[in-house]
């Protein structure tokens, strides 16, 4: 069984190891010279070199008033509107529109 171990990794050991130069862990641990240079600055800073989280957009809130408008938008017309003139008129988004009406049977 092989396993790959990150570059973050291969970098933090080498760096315990105390080698503590670009050309050192771009030969020893095959990174790339860019991504040395930086392992490195944060390395010296004290930082950790785990990834980030990011954080999640917030969903926008499909309140009753919404989806009211939107379903009597598409059954009380007396012609086809598209999507994105229901959304214009209610006040939203096209996506959002598209949710609603998947979700009450009213798009295919």
């Amino acid at each position: 069984m092989v396993t790959s171990i990150s570059k973050a990794a291969r970098a933090q050991v080498l760096w315990d190891a105390g080698h503590k130069t670009v050309a050192a862990l771009m030969s020893r641990a095959n990174i790339a010279r860019r991504t040395a240079e930086r392992y490195l600055k944060k390395l010296k800073a004290g930082e950790s070199l785990d990834r980030k989280r990011y954080k999640t957009r917030k969903k926008v809130a499909q309140t009753p008033g919404i989806i009211r408008k939107v379903i009597s938008k598409v059954r009380d017309s007396k012609r086809a509107y598209s999507i994105r003139m229901i959304a214009t008129a209610s006040g939203t988004s096209y996506g959002t529109v598209r949710t609603i009406l998947k979700k009450h049977g009213s798009y295919a």
